[in-house]
C-alpha cells in the first residue's frame, strides 16, 4: 500500500514513523534500563574511584583514587603508587589513564571518555588527562584555597568541563586519616 503513496505525505508518514521508534527508544533506554541511568552511573564510578583510594591507604600510599570511564564502563583503575614505586609520576591519575589507553589498545582516547577522581588533580595529572583526550572531570574534593581549576582553565581546556565536590566528604576523611 505504502508504494501508491508519493511526494510530500509519504515523507510525513517516515517522518513521523522515525519519531516515534526513537520516542520509544528514549523511554525503553531511561525507564526500563535503570542500570544505565547517568545519575545512577555517577556515584557509582565515584565509589569506584574511591574503592581505589582505599586500596592506596592500605597500601601505605596517599589515599587518592581514580577511574577511566568510557561508553558508561570503567576502562581504567589506578591509585596513587609513587611512595612504593619511587617514581614521582605515579599518580592515580595517570596509572588510571594509562590502564585505560592499554585497554583501549589506543593512544588518544575516542570522544566521551571520564576521569573520576577522589583529589584535583595536579598540574602534570591536569595535563595528561588533556593531551590523551579526556573529555570531562569529576572530582570529589577540591584542594580548596589552593584549587586552581577555574584559574587553569584557559590552559587546559578539559577543565571547563569540570565537576568538583561529588563525595567530598568521604574524600575528606580517606585525606584525613592517611599517616605519613
Amino acid at each position: 500500500m505504502l508504494r501508491y503513496l508519493k511526494g510530500p505525505f509519504y515523507h510525513f508518514l517516515v517522518l513521523i514513523s522515525l519519531s516515534l521508534n526513537v520516542v520509544c527508544l528514549y523511554f525503553i533506554y531511561n525507564i526500563f534500563i535503570p542500570s544505565v541511568d547517568s545519575s545512577t552511573k555517577k556515584d557509582i564510578f565515584m565509589e569506584a574511584a574511591l574503592d581505589q583510594a582505599i586500596l592506596g591507604l592500605k597500601d601505605g600510599e596517599f589515599p587518592v583514587g581514580a577511574v577511566v570511564v568510557l561508553n558508561n564502563k570503567i576502562i581504567g583503575r589506578g591509585y596513587s603508587y609513587s611512595r612504593h614505586s619511587h617514581r614521582p609520576s605515579d599518580h592515580a591519575e595517570v596509572i588510571a589513564i594509562e590502564a585505560a589507553l592499554k585497554q583501549t589498545n589506543s593512544n588518544h582516547f575516542e570522544k566521551g571518555a571520564i576521569l573520576y577522581t577522589t583529589y584535583e588533580p595536579c598540574n602534570m595529572c591536569r595535563g595528561m588527562a588533556d593531551y590523551k583526550g579526556i573529555e570531562s572531570v569529576k572530582v570529589a574534593l577540591s584542594r580548596g584555597t589552593s584549587s586552581r581549576i577555574h584559574e587553569l582553565s584557559g590552559l587546559y581546556h578539559i577543565f571547563n568541563r569540570t565537576t568538583v565536590g561529588h563525595y567530598s566528604s568521604e574524600s575528606h576523611k580517606l585525606i584525613d586519616s592517611f599517616k605519613d
